[in-house]
């Protein structure tokens, strides 16, 4: 009886998840035992250099417990950010498919939610990248990447972390990556738009009637509305992002 019982709850919440896919537009991560998280884990997501930096923080925390702290939130941070990211890219597209650019308005505020969380979650996992990033360098040099007060961890974010790597590792894979990503138009773009949406405005669709362009519409500057949209921006993402976490990797190998 107890063997059924657990087959018909594990039947019930597979189909439970499946339901709640099918509304809500997300594909749900599921518990997966010895994976990244414990979860089912998006494709694009790169999973083993982001475990093989963890493997090589992880003998710090006994003698460095705070400093691996800030690591471990920066760690997680990146990784549930880019989750995040990518099943609000999913949901966003499925909603446009089935509403397309002028929806009715339950379809639009489920749009404009995806939207909201696909820019917000995305440019969270950079600022996590940066964050941890921060702290690797502070296991070995605290004077240059101090973590003792708010003031200095509020000071870290991208730019901040690229700068200090610019100084005190010039020459390192880790430091050129992160450059590559603060100087991109893709990053600043995205910073600006997470910005509007996160502080200031849901901002309006221009829409196109007549013309080359009729029954389509632009939002935020960023071109047409489209599947696009969220689909090209999560690939340059998960680019950067496996550039950054791979350099990250050697880092840690070579200097922790």
């Amino acid at each position: 009886m107890s063997k059924l019982r657990t087959l018909l709850s594990t039947r019930w919440h597979k189909a439970r998840l499946a339901f709640e896919a099918r509304l809500s537009g997300i594909t749900p991560l599921r518990t997966q035992p010895g994976s990244l998280m414990g979860l089912s884990n998006p494709k694009d997501f790169p999973v083993a250099n982001h475990t093989r930096v963890n493997n090589r923080v992880g003998p710090r925390q006994p003698s460095q417990p705070d400093v691996y702290a800030e690591y471990a939130g920066g760690w997680n941070g990146v990784a549930y950010r880019f989750f995040e990211c990518a099943q609000s890219d999913e949901a966003f597209r499925t909603w446009f498919k089935r509403g397309g650019p002028s929806p009715i308005p339950e379809l639009r505020y489920r749009q404009e939610t995806h939207l909201f969380l696909f820019f917000v979650a995305g440019l969270a996992s950079i600022e996590s990248f940066s964050y941890m990033a921060y702290t690797l360098a502070a296991f070995i040099d605290p004077a240059n990447f101090p973590l003792a007060t708010p003031a200095n961890k509020r000071a870290i974010n991208p730019a901040w972390t690229t700068s200090r790597f610019a100084i005190a590792f010039p020459g390192d894979k880790i430091t050129v990556a992160l450059d590559a990503v603060i100087t991109s138009q893709e990053f600043t773009d995205w910073s600006l738009t997470r910005n509007v949406l996160a502080h200031r405005i849901s901002p309006p669709r221009a829409f196109f009637v007549g013309g080359p362009q009729h029954g389509t519409a632009s939002w935020m500057g960023l071109g047409t509305l489209d599947a696009a949209t969220t689909r090209d921006r999560r690939t340059w993402l998960a680019g950067k992002l496996a550039a950054l976490i791979e350099a990250a990797a050697e880092f840690a190998d070579v200097r922790l």
